[in-house]
């Protein structure tokens, strides 16, 4: 057992919570670390870098300074500290702090590195490039093998070039082959596989092997691609402009030509998302959503240019994706379109290589390469850029493109087009509260949580009633009205956090729907409790929708989501009452929930077919019992019903507490069954909820509850399998 005040074992406790991703555990025990011993100044170093991960800058930055302040000459904590500087577009303070850590330590390489990539931001490129040469020293970047020399610049040598990084800086920077072959050279390219053939063909006069080729190729010396620019002094003034310096051979256009139809329709391509492997290509991506608006104009032809297929998009995108094997295919693809609209991955590089009309859409930080205020780029005489007005918001993005592309086409905009794009952002930034709750990044995920309140599914719920919504003002002697929301489950698991405000001082009151009003009003004899739709007359300070309590209360930790159960109270009477029903009923009582509420997104991915459950109900000694509202009597198999006397959750939670265990998925039942302290197993879906975060068998918000979740996507077989083996087991030590 560790002892709680060993700060060595709990530093190494938190570094393995950290590389195992469990991420709020390791800050909380780093905090732990730091506050019995002070001099231990790594332990704030490491809660900034989670921050940083997590893209919580405001916080990492607090933690930054922090070991700055313990330890001055802390190098690593000030170049970190200036990467959340320069993703907050401070670019001015990150540079400060990029220097500050090499007047530390001078051949610190990745600082260097950080200082070179805002350098190169601000168009400062004489500096930047110099800076840009240290990334040699990180371990992510590795030269090819060699004893030959780096190109000294000089004549009459066979020459290798080889590419590095990812497919839109080879792309971008081949044009400076034209350059080297002015100066008598042989040279020979190595590139990724995917860019052989189309390099091949836009470069005759130069050989082009892969990466993978070059320790059989005969050179004199060599030089990395992205150091061209240096060796050339290149600026902003001078880029090599000669656009197109990339093309599809006929045959490829031919073929694309072909596939689209000779139709003379404006065709416009489509990317909206990067890639997976890349750490910025969420931030780069487009909702797809916003992209559906997009395509509503129908004068006009679309086409995805994604390698992988689109199948969950909208029709109305054609999908070439299994046509597309390589780069060469997919400029094929492109010569065809009128005009490309694409965020900033490698077909905005290909389309403006190709001197294709381009709008780049681009996040608030974007990558050096695109510069600061620009419309334009000198890199890309045919391109276009589109900027986030604000950090994630793409809403000014696709209103200015909405714009262009009816003035350009000359097409009328629905009227309901602003309502569309500001219900779509609600949704973007919700999907990021989500996923950054499951990341158990809760300040930040409780933040952006509040944009459901303009969301279609949900804003019905909200109603201030002509009161002062609360939003963290004391609370000591004062009223304040808390309402329901969202679905069953929601109110039944947040109703935990109404203890905070009693603490506070509050006089609490409770505003449900009629079906939860008396499991309500069992949670706490102290507050008051109405049911909507009912006339009531209430003086209060303050209003707050349930699920902004979190926010409102500052709830940052585990501890303060956990909490004790049961919560709710059933009376005694109310138990007794359903004996008859269980009565001359000998074995395991087992109550079941496998159908989620029905016309819901995920009502299919949360149910469990009716046939593959039956396979519990084949095992003798286990009786099941029906713990929701169902229409699906008679059963198929043997399994009991008394929902329909169920008349409110109160009745369901009364005949919850006859059972040894609630089997359910992710549904209210589940809730109810562990808010009153029965044992309970959640059967999960391979991508479930944000709630349950990613724990594979307990969960902090009910201690009764163990998870068996999904191990590939749809596979409710194995789940119920493995239910089956633990009631076998069960079975066996009841004998």
């Amino acid at each position: 057992k560790i002892k709680n005040d060993y700060p060595d074992a709990l530093y190494n406790l938190a570094n393995v919570y950290k590389q195992k991703s469990f991420l709020r555990e390791a800050i909380n025990l780093y905090k732990r670390v730091f506050q019995i011993d002070p001099s231990i100044h790594q332990a704030n170093y490491n809660i900034a870098n989670i921050y940083l991960e997590l893209t919580n800058y405001d916080q990492a930055i607090k933690y930054f300074q922090k070991a700055i302040y313990f330890n001055p000459q802390y190098h690593e904590a000030y170049s970190n500290l200036g990467v959340c500087f320069f993703f907050k577009g401070l670019v001015n303070e990150a540079i400060s702090n990029y220097k500050k850590s090499l007047s530390i330590k001078p051949d610190f390489a990745e600082a260097h590195f950080n200082l070179a990539l805002s350098l190169l931001l601000l168009g400062n490129f004489q500096q930047g490039w110099q800076e840009y040469k240290w990334r040699w020293r990180l371990p992510n970047f590795k030269p090819p093998v060699t004893n030959k020399p780096f190109w000294d610049g000089s004549d009459n040598k066979r020459l290798l070039i080889f590419g590095e990084q990812g497919f839109g800086d080879n792309i971008q920077f081949v044009r400076y082959v034209n350059l080297i072959l002015q100066k008598n050279i042989s040279v020979i390219l190595a590139c990724p596989d995917e860019l052989k053939s189309l390099f091949s063909f836009s470069f005759k006069d130069i050989k082009v092997v892969t990466l993978k080729d070059i320790q059989e190729e005969d050179f004199d010396c060599y030089c990395p691609l992205l150091d061209l620019p240096r060796l050339f002094n290149t600026n902003l003034n001078n880029i090599p402009q000669q656009v197109p310096y990339l093309k599809a051979s006929q045959e490829m256009i031919e073929r694309f030509k072909s596939l689209l139809g000779n139709n003379k329709r404006f065709k416009v391509g489509l990317i909206w998302h990067g890639s997976k492997d890349n750490k910025r290509g969420y931030y780069r991506s487009v909702d797809k959503r916003f992209i559906n608006i997009i395509t509503t104009l129908n004068e006009i032809e679309f086409v995805s240019i994604h390698r992988d297929n689109i199948n969950e998009t909208e029709k109305r995108i054609h999908d070439f994706s299994k046509e597309l094997l390589d780069f060469h295919h997919t400029a094929g693809l492109i010569e065809n379109l009128d005009l490309i609209i694409t965020i900033d991955t490698s077909v905005a590089h290909l389309a403006g290589a190709l001197g294709k009309p381009v709008w780049l859409m681009l996040h608030y930080i974007s990558d050096w390469r695109w510069l600061l205020d620009r419309s334009d780029t000198p890199w890309y005489p045919s391109m276009t850029i589109f900027r986030q007005s604000e950090i994630d918001n793409w809403s000014n993005v696709l209103r200015e493109i909405l714009m262009k592309l009816a003035d350009l086409r000359g097409l009328r905009l629905p009227d309901c087009i602003e309502e569309e794009i500001t219900y779509v952002h609600a949704h973007a930034k919700w999907d990021k509260a989500l996923q950054a709750l499951r990341n158990r990044d809760f300040l930040n995920g409780w933040r952006d949580y509040e944009w459901r309140r303009n969301l279609k599914e949900v804003k019905d719920c909200f109603n201030d009633f002509g009161l002062l919504e609360w939003k963290g003002q004391d609370l000591k002697d004062k009223g304040i009205l808390i309402y329901d929301e969202q679905g069953f489950g929601d109110t039944i698991q947040f109703i935990r956090f109404i203890r905070f405000l009693k603490n506070l001082g509050a006089r609490v009151n409770v505003l449900c729907r009629k079906e939860l009003f008396r499991l309500i009003r069992s949670f706490d004899n102290d507050i008051k409790v109405f049911k909507r739709g009912v006339d009531f007359e209430l003086s209060v300070d303050y209003i707050c929708p349930l699920m902004s309590l979190p926010l409102y209360l500052e709830i940052d930790s585990e501890e303060q989501l956990s909490c004790t159960v049961p919560y709710f109270k059933i009376d005694e009477k109310d138990i007794y009452r359903w004996n008859s029903h269980f009565d001359e009923k000998k074995g395991i009582k087992i109550g079941i929930s496998y159908e989620s509420k029905k016309g819901m997104s995920y009502t299919e991915k949360n149910s469990i077919p009716i046939n593959v459950l039956s396979e519990l109900c084949k095992l003798d000694g286990i009786l099941f019992f029906i713990v929701q509202k169902t229409d699906k009597t008679p059963y198929p198999f043997c399994i009991y019903d008394y929902s329909s006397e169920f008349t409110d959750f109160y009745d369901t939670a009364s005949f919850m507490m006859n059972l040894d265990l609630v089997i359910s998925i992710d549904s209210a039942p589940v809730h109810l069954a562990a808010t009153i302290g029965i044992e309970t197993w959640l059967l999960l879906p391979f991508d479930s909820e944000w709630r349950w975060f990613d724990d594979e068998e307990r969960t902090i918000w009910y201690p009764t509850v163990k998870i068996l979740k999904q191990k590939s996507p749809g596979d409710w077989k194995d789940v119920i399998n493995r239910v089956k083996a633990e009631l076998e087991r069960r079975l066996k030590d009841a004998k």
